[in-house]
């Protein structure tokens, strides 16, 4: 093989590298990796325990989604229930909302969920949507 050939073929490939590395780092550093299909079921239960209970209970289950990215910003996670909200033990540091459909959480999910209940943090900005016939739930962190 010529000089001029290999040399272009080193060129292009550390070009493909760095374009490849760039574009996994903007992924990672922007959050958007939490809500690929096959890492959200890691992401969803890593932010359940950041902004609810560490120890995630055994009634819920099905965890998945986490930080939205750039430039929402959010935490959105969704998760299914076998127990009322009634009996969740880790809805100390939260209050039920009186109407829940005037909330934030209840406009921007109207359309996935059947929100009956809406349960808000009491020091930070924290959202649990109910959709107790379905026994789907939803954080959000604005």
């Amino acid at each position: 093989m010529r000089k001029g050939v290999k040399i272009f073929l080193g060129v292009t490939s550390l070009t493909i590298l760095a374009i490849f590395s760039w574009f996994a780092w903007f992924l990672w550093i922007g959050g958007y990796w939490e809500n690929m299909p096959f890492v959200n079921r890691y992401s969803g239960p890593m932010r359940f325990k950041q902004f609810v209970v560490d120890s995630i209970p055994p009634y819920i289950s099905d965890i998945r989604g986490g930080y939205s990215g750039f430039p929402q910003g959010q935490v959105t996670t969704y998760f299914s229930f076998d127990k009322p909200p009634a009996d969740w033990s880790f809805l100390v540091g939260w209050v039920e909302s009186a109407n829940p459909t005037s909330e934030q959480v209840t406009i921007l999910f109207k359309d996935e969920l059947e929100i009956s209940k809406v349960y808000k943090h009491r020091e930070k900005e924290y959202s649990l949507a109910i959709d107790e016939q379905g026994r789907k739930a939803l954080l959000y962190v604005p």
